[in-house]
């Protein structure tokens, strides 16, 4: 009969490691804030890592999810650790999102990249993508919402969002994949890439799996994330964003909301939405894609 190995935790920092028997005597908050490091190792939100297909039922699990908060702490620590503590931090986990995906782990397979690029090569065009995306929206949002006018409306104004992402993430991957030249100077730029290590005699190894990480690593951007987006079209394509782009971090945080609160900020408060919110935030998110289209020409051979 084999035994399961001794668990043991981080705590603090990197270095810090505590044992379950030391944990089942630690204080709540510290209880808390160990399962909570765990829990964030071990999981993500499937806003930021899932592709969403409503005609698939939602979100598309590569990694195992959905994974309800409050079931996997217990199953990893409901031996050791304060059932209040357990439903404490799962309240707040679940408040952020009732279901979560499993974290990326190196040899995952790549199942999820597959379907990515499979549907950016099906896709019809960047510009036209979004457009029609931006259509759709436009003709819900004559659709009277009665009493669901709120919800209805939040959800539009996450779509907004949502259309730019994939705008985003079209015409970058198609810009690097059609160019090796823009592969190189987005690998040589990107940060992320330039902190790897590797020996000498690993080099051809790493050359051999460059595709397949760059591939990965951009499946896992969260697109809307514009502070992180624009150093990367600026560096490995040329392309600048406006210079003034307040309303659209502003739209982001809202979208976080409705997404991650149900629509409520951090101070309690709600998102009151108008139908007139929608429309100006398409007006931005139009400007931005006719100043990114703008520079198209820069790339060569031109983004498809």
């Amino acid at each position: 009969m084999s035994r399961r190995k001794p668990r043991r935790y981080h705590i603090g920092d990197a270095d810090g490691i505590i044992t379950a028997s030391e944990l089942k005597k630690a204080s709540a908050q510290t209880q808390i804030e160990v399962m909570r490091d765990w829990f964030y190792e071990n999981f993500q939100d499937p806003v930021d890592c899932c592709p969403y297909e409503s005609a698939e039922g939602g979100y598309q699990y590569f990694r195992g999810g959905p994974y309800e908060p409050h079931e996997v702490l217990e199953d990893e620590f409901g031996d050791i650790v304060r059932e209040t503590a357990i439903k404490e931090l799962a309240d707040e986990l679940w408040d952020i999102s009732s279901e979560w995906e499993g974290q990326d782990r190196p040899g995952d397979f790549d199942e999820e990249a597959d379907y990515f690029f499979e549907s950016l090569a099906r896709s019809k065009g960047t510009v036209d993508e979004f457009k029609s995306s931006i259509a759709d929206i436009q003709q819900l949002m004559k659709i009277p919402g009665g009493a669901n006018q709120q919800c209805l409306t939040r959800l539009l104004y996450v779509n907004v969002i949502t259309s730019l992402e994939a705008y985003l993430a079209d015409f970058f991957i198609s810009a690097i994949s059609n160019n090796e030249e823009l592969k190189r100077l987005f690998v040589e730029t990107n940060p992320d890439f330039q902190k790897q290590k590797f020996s000498l005699s690993e080099i051809f190894e790493v050359r051999e799996g460059l595709d397949e990480q760059v591939k990965q690593y951009l499946v896992d951007v969260v697109w809307h994330h514009l502070a992180r987006v624009k150093p990367m079209f600026r560096d490995a394509l040329g392309v600048d964003f406006p210079e003034d782009m307040g309303d659209l971090f502003t739209a982001v945080q809202i979208r976080h909301d409705i997404v991650h609160r149900n629509g409520k900020k951090k101070d309690g408060s709600e998102h009151t939405l108008e139908l007139s919110d929608i429309e100006a935030l398409i007006n931005r998110v139009e400007k931005l894609v006719g100043h990114i289209e703008g520079q198209a020409e820069k790339l060569k051979p031109p983004v498809i």
